[in-house]
């Protein structure tokens, strides 16, 4: 099983944890836990760090936390 997929399994499970690092980038960003979580699962690893183990997961927000995504979605909808 790829990493990716782990990652994922465990995030389905809730079998994780966000470092005060990640937490505060995602504050910064106005991400909310769904955000996070939904990253996680459509996300792919951009970044790994071998020597400690840890991964960088990039992936998109949840409909309805981005306002673009959104009106993009209701616009093709409403056609």
């Amino acid at each position: 099983m790829s990493k990716i997929k782990q990652i994922q399994s465990l995030a389905r499970n809730g079998l994780y944890y966000l470092t005060e690092h990640a937490d505060d980038e995602a504050v910064a960003e106005a991400f909310d836990i769904y955000d996070v979580e939904h990253g996680i699962l459509t996300g792919k690893v951009r970044r790994t760090w071998p020597r400690g183990g840890t991964y960088e997961v990039v992936g998109s927000r949840t409909i309805q936390n981005d306002k673009t995504r959104k009106d993009e979605f209701l616009g093709r909808r409403d056609l």
